[in-house]
């Protein structure tokens, strides 16, 4: 529900729909060939299989209210295209990534295979050809992909899918009848004095009168050098923490010191929530965003290691109580006046290991002579789908034991100078607190060891960019 609105209301243009809940998968093959035919076969045996590809929902604009309903038949958008070159194959992905769900009519799931000209047979996909597969996020997360994937190349094999002893819907019934007082509670006693209009000082440069958001941005993307990730590497076994723990108290620190107004902060952080062993394979959508709430740190008085797992147990303590809806959540909490709000989260903070994840993988064999790998288009094609005004993450490798550090910024708040300061001072901050090496660093206060001036552009720290 949340999601739908946020389609309507908030990510829009002209009152028409953006594709920023789109999700697009895209499959090149690299050996080998496939039957679209077959390929068909596959996919109506796993949108008979789950429900959640059947999928529609319709607004009673009358009642106030979203209904979902399942469609008995096997209905899916599909296109075949034929093309002569890369360009038309351009065009083609870019109509794709930019044309919404109409999740009334068509559901949320729909495919199109775009192939080279083989000759007479139009059945055939061979090398170069793509399989492009669109999910609506707000049926799908990224782990209902992965098992989507993993049904698919079964199903092109002949091998009968299971029946499942559990549907989507089935989960989401179940959901709304859980006892959820305690998670009520914690949520409404650890946000009641955090303002419902409350703005993050993120050195905007486009000055905001609205909520609305156009979901156009672009990505910024650095490597932390070799020393500094293996430093922090080091520390995360050292404190027993994970990354995600010590990236988030970088990243409030970072926060902190771009503006005093950041003492006190939600950034938001995206929870799997498949907290059962009934849902671990269930197609749907379970991710859940939790706002992780630091407040009135005190750096002059802490060490690196102390604010550390004082980050880690506000964050222990969240997941704990993940299986509240954001949607339920944030209405404990926001002011019964209009949805049209600033967002309550304007921050994501987020490590991405999908660089060794199952969809990134190459050599992906469907059949013994058929292999795809993930087709990644170019970051400056990716315009779309933004839905936080800033979006940090750690792209986390670990065969090769390297940290990316991901800025996603919308356009219409940022502009490219300011985000890559921000990349800047951010890489500062890490060689302040992981250059020297030593942990005893780490243990005194904070205000000895970090010295971030927003005027100031250390050129021996520039980051090494990655803007293409």
């Amino acid at each position: 529900m949340n999601i739908w609105l946020d389609e309507r209301i908030r990510l829009i243009n002209s009152s028409e729909l953006l594709p920023t809940y789109n999700i697009g998968k895209i499959f090149k093959i690299d050996s080998g060939h496939l039957s679209i035919n077959q390929c068909l076969r596959a996919l109506n045996c796993i949108v008979d299989k789950h429900w959640i590809f059947r999928t529609r929902l319709k607004f009673d604009v009358k009642c106030g209210i979203l209904y979902q309903s399942i469609d008995q038949t096997i209905h899916y958008p599909v296109r075949v295209s034929t093309i002569k070159n890369d360009e038309q194959q351009k065009i083609l992905l870019d109509k794709e990534m930019w044309t919404p769900f109409d999740t009334e009519h068509n559901g949320v799931f729909r495919c199109h295979f775009i192939r080279y000209d083989h000759g007479d047979n139009k059945d055939d996909l061979s090398i170069g050809d793509l399989l492009v597969f669109y999910f609506h996020h707000g049926s799908f997360d990224g782990r209902a992909i992965d098992i989507f994937l993993d049904e698919f190349k079964l199903a092109y094999k002949g091998v009968e899918l299971q029946s499942p002893c559990l549907q989507y819907i089935d989960y989401s019934v179940h959901e709304r009848k859980l006892a959820m007082t305690e998670a009520r509670t914690y949520w409404h006693d650890l946000l009641q004095d955090y303002d419902w209009d409350r703005q993050l000082d993120l050195g905007q440069t486009k000055k905001q009168i609205s909520a609305c958001r156009s979901g156009r941005g672009e990505l910024l993307r650095f490597s932390i050098p070799s020393s500094i990730a293996h430093s922090m590497i080091y520390y995360i076994n050292q404190f027993n923490v994970t990354l995600f723990q010590l990236g988030l108290t970088c990243y409030y620190i970072f926060l902190n010191q771009l503006s005093y107004h950041n003492r006190d902060v939600c950034i938001g952080l995206i929870h799997l929530n498949r907290y059962r062993p009934e849902i671990v394979s269930m197609i749907g959508m379970f991710a859940n965003i939790l706002p992780c709430r630091i407040v009135n740190i005190d750096l002059d008085k802490l060490s690196f290691i102390e604010l550390l797992y004082k980050v880690q147990k506000s964050f222990l303590q969240n997941i704990q109580h993940t299986y509240l809806p954001y949607e339920e959540l944030i209405n404990l909490h926001r002011k019964p006046s209009s949805y049209l709000q600033f967002p309550y989260l304007q921050t994501l903070f987020s490590v991405d290991t999908t660089i060794i994840d199952y969809t990134n993988m190459d050599n992906i064999m469907v059949t013994d002579t058929c292999s795809l790998s993930t087709y990644k288009r170019k970051e400056k094609d990716i315009s779309i789908g933004y839905k936080f005004d800033l979006d940090f993450s750690f792209a986390y490798d670990k065969h090769a034991g390297s940290i990316d550090c991901v800025w996603a910024y919308m356009s219409d708040v940022f502009q490219l100078e300011t985000i890559e300061q921000h990349a800047n001072r951010f890489n500062q901050l890490l060689t302040q607190l992981f250059g020297s090496n030593h942990i005893e660093q780490l243990q005194i206060p904070l205000n000895e060891i970090i010295i971030l001036d927003k005027n100031q552009t250390n050129n021996d720290n520039h980051v090494d960019k990655k803007h293409i």
